[in-house]
């Protein structure tokens, strides 16, 4: 029987599986690659955050007594199929997800001519997740510094408990916050604050709360990533639905050119242009939920007042799923 190591942190609320062995190796003065020789060569790996072998998690298991669950939760693996389809790259799933349903576009006029040039994941950026966004309030009030999975992942763009813009870090256990940018203050417009309160209520409780109806956490993400696929929509859409959309820019305030928006997927963007559509997203959700903008999407009345058509109870895509949130994020 392999024995527990004397000195064991145990893992903090939505911390990535790379943060807390950061931390395990720092207790005994060593770097995350010094584990290797205890845990093998996937402490080292730059993608840890995202799956992990279940033999490493054994491994792990055994010399700290926190559960392979547990472990599996600290990375994007934990979250299939809840909150995201796969862990792993695939071209194949772009469209099932950010196409299947609809909200401000009838159903089936989505954009087509987008396609991911590479593989793709929703949510996640090409450069991965070892790229680390972090909230610099949160890392003051810490009494460890420590870096949390849902902050690499594009769903988010603030913190939403201190307000503040998600900003890029580097968290060392010996260097303490490095922080990659300029500290120019950066003022949140309040409708991403109010988008990522519900994004992070769908990430700790599983579920959100539209103001008509709850519905599971996977459902408003996906919900999520629709709009934003429709308001990159470029300006071949005619109409009154483009007038639609176009309504949602202008309430932004925001000089923003949709074609430029519309050359690559959300997670390919630059973080100006992904900031914009976040921010129009934003606004869309506000405008639906005050119902001073009725959507054209089958789904729209999801994100609309109790006025709207409700749900139908028997279509299975509006079930509130059952299983429950990961416990890493609680």
């Amino acid at each position: 029987m392999t024995a527990l190591w004397p000195l064991r942190p145990q893992p903090l609320p939505g911390e990535a599986l790379s943060s807390w062995l950061d931390r395990l190796a720092a207790t005994y003065g060593y770097e995350r690659n010094d584990l290797q020789h205890e845990l093998g060569p996937d402490a080292a790996r730059p993608t840890i955050d995202v799956s992990i072998a279940d033999e490493f998690a054994h491994a792990l298991s055994q010399r700290t007594g926190v559960t392979t669950e547990q472990i599996k939760g600290m990375t994007l693996e934990g979250w299939v199929p809840r909150l995201i389809s796969s862990a792993d790259e695939t071209k194949d799933e772009y469209e099932g997800y950010a196409h299947s349903y609809s909200v401000l576009l009838p159903h089936g006029r989505m954009r087509t001519t987008v396609r991911p040039s590479g593989p793709w994941r929703p949510w996640i950026s090409p450069r991965g997740i070892a790229h680390c966004r972090a909230c610099p309030v949160c890392l003051d009030e810490d009494a460890i510094g420590y870096s949390r999975l849902h902050w690499q992942l594009s769903w988010l763009t603030s913190c939403p408990k201190h307000e503040q813009l998600l900003r890029p870090m580097i968290i060392s256990q010996r260097l303490g916050v490095v922080e990659m940018t300029s500290s120019r203050s950066v003022v949140i417009p309040y409708h991403i604050v109010a988008l990522d309160v519900m994004t992070m209520q769908a990430l700790q409780k599983g579920y959100v709360d539209t103001v008509s109806v709850r519905i599971h956490a996977g459902l408003w993400l996906r919900l999520l990533r629709t709009l934003l696929e429709e308001l990159a929509t470029p300006g071949f859409v005619s109409g009154r639905v483009r007038k639609l959309v176009h309504r949602v820019w202008v309430a932004t305030k925001l000089k923003a050119r949709r074609r430029s928006l519309a050359t690559l997927p959300f997670e390919h963007l630059d973080d100006a242009r992904r900031f914009k559509l976040m921010h129009a997203a934003g606004m869309a959700v506000g405008m639906l939920g005050s119902g001073s903008l009725e959507g054209f999407g089958r789904d729209a009345h999801i994100l609309q007042p109790h006025s709207y058509p409700p749900a139908d109870p028997h279509n299975r895509r509006w079930l509130l799923w059952n299983d429950p949130v990961p416990t890493a994020l609680c």
